[in-house]
């Protein structure tokens, strides 16, 4: 299921705008949109024709473009320090390349079960799922990821850095819940 209409909800996440890359290599070359645009063009299949040869195995993924989810960051560095504007967000990638379609699947759905899971699709190899969460605060996003590897089974743990990008997909069947609940849990280093 899939909704993203304009909620009236105080801070609509999905306005908050994130940065987009034309590849991996090209930190110097950002733009910024918002989490909305996103969404729907991973749904509506803006980069469906490189995913196709990314899943043909003719394209390399870090040539898609890729998105840091976590916020603005400014261009030229695209390291923990150089974000500017803090979206809220959080993704979680998770390998699944050994697992069935049939598995990937089942494990997609438990995830929509997941109140604290704002969207879900599959990932440009479709071996893989990205999802997106609230959290808190920008300051204890370390903390809020030891969390989230502590509560979720087979996350890349690559993700805990606010920096992080994740290649854009094509996922007609992404699923989004406007309604989620922003995810407190911190775990403290010791």
């Amino acid at each position: 299921y899939y909704t993203m209409s304009n909620t009236n909800t105080e801070n609509n996440i999905l306005e908050n705008l994130i940065s987009i890359y034309p590849n991996m290599y090209k930190a110097s070359d950002v733009k910024y949109i918002s989490v909305h645009n996103a969404l729907t063009w991973i749904k509506m299949g803006r980069w469906a024709d490189k995913v196709s040869k990314v899943k043909e195995g003719i394209l390399d993924k870090k040539d898609l473009p890729a998105i840091i989810w976590g916020g603005q960051f400014k261009e030229g560095d695209r390291t923990n320090e150089g974000i500017s504007h803090y979206s809220g967000l959080a993704p979680l990638d998770f390998d699944m390349k050994d697992s069935t379609q049939e598995e990937i699947q089942e494990k997609i759905d438990i995830l929509k079960e997941d109140p604290f899971i704002l969207a879900i699709w599959r990932s440009s190899s479709g071996k893989g799922i990205h999802c997106l969460m609230r959290i808190q605060s920008q300051e204890d996003y370390k903390a809020h990821y030891r969390a989230i590897i502590s509560k979720y089974d087979g996350i890349d743990p690559a993700c805990s850095n606010i920096s992080r990008l994740l290649f854009v997909s094509h996922d007609h069947e992404i699923h989004v819940n406007v309604e989620s609940l922003i995810f407190t849990d911190i775990i403290r280093e010791e």
